[in-house]
């Protein structure tokens, strides 16, 4: 019976050694790390899914004449799966139906070019506003070429400014922009969309696309990129009413 007693002391001698040794040992167990909140997730997956700058820009001078109303990639309708994302690859505004359609971009990016600059030559070409090369001064013959820009239509006499263009278009773009304004000029009658004033002396002219619009002041330019689609309707319902 006392061996059987001392037996027992000792084990639990044992046992409360190696717990003091653990407790004192110095080692902490990993503190688990916290799960992220669903609704800071979201707003980081947001931020990470914005265009840079530089993109935000492209997207915003392409967009009013982007051409396609359907996927580039998958030729689905636009808005038909959700709002479209907007990429731009190389410089060139693409517009496709989901996020599945992303890397298709990057893959196929020179047929979905040449789909797109197909469609802009069908939008703009009846309406172009020069009849002679941008860079020659020429006049548009049998060998004019179309070059385009981003989403915007250049017409040149041949293959050789075709190339100036393609290497530089910042002169012959503000070429084509100054003739689509002064041609739109003629028949504008749309009071400032941001203030409702009259058109005057002081106007500030601002292409949207190839759509000419006439600012009260330079003051309004700011209001007019709040909603820049609203602003086009309504001057387009004031130019075509009688």
């Amino acid at each position: 019976m006392k061996l059987k007693l001392a037996l027992a002391a000792a084990v639990v001698a044992a046992l409360s050694f190696v717990t003091v040794q653990a407790a004192s040992s110095g080692e902490e167990k990993p503190t688990p790390r916290p799960e992220q909140p669903k609704d800071q997730a979201k707003e980081q997956a947001k931020e990470e899914a914005k265009p840079s700058e530089a993109d935000a820009a492209a997207i915003r001078a392409q967009a009013p004449t982007y051409p396609l109303d359907t996927c580039a990639v998958s030729g689905e309708k636009l808005g038909s799966m959700g709002k479209p994302l907007d990429m731009v690859v190389d410089g060139r505004m693409v517009r496709i139906c989901c996020k599945g359609c992303t890397k298709a971009v990057a893959k196929d990016k020179e047929a979905i070019f040449k789909k797109l600059d197909e469609g802009v030559v069908a939008a703009q070409k009846a309406s172009y506003p020069l009849d002679t090369c941008p860079i020659s001064g020429n006049k548009l013959g049998e060998k004019a070429k179309d070059v385009v820009v981003g989403t915007r239509l250049v017409r040149t006499c041949c293959g050789d400014c075709a190339a100036k263009v393609q290497k530089d278009s910042t002169a012959s773009m503000d070429k084509v922009n100054t003739a689509y304004i002064e041609a739109q000029k003629k028949s504008y009658k749309a009071k400032c969309p941001v203030s409702g004033e009259a058109i005057g002396d002081g106007a500030k002219d601002v292409l949207y696309g190839t759509t000419l619009v006439r600012l009260c002041c330079k003051s309004c330019e700011k209001g007019f990129w709040k909603d820049p689609e609203a602003m086009i309707k309504k001057i387009k319902a004031e130019n075509e009413a009688k």
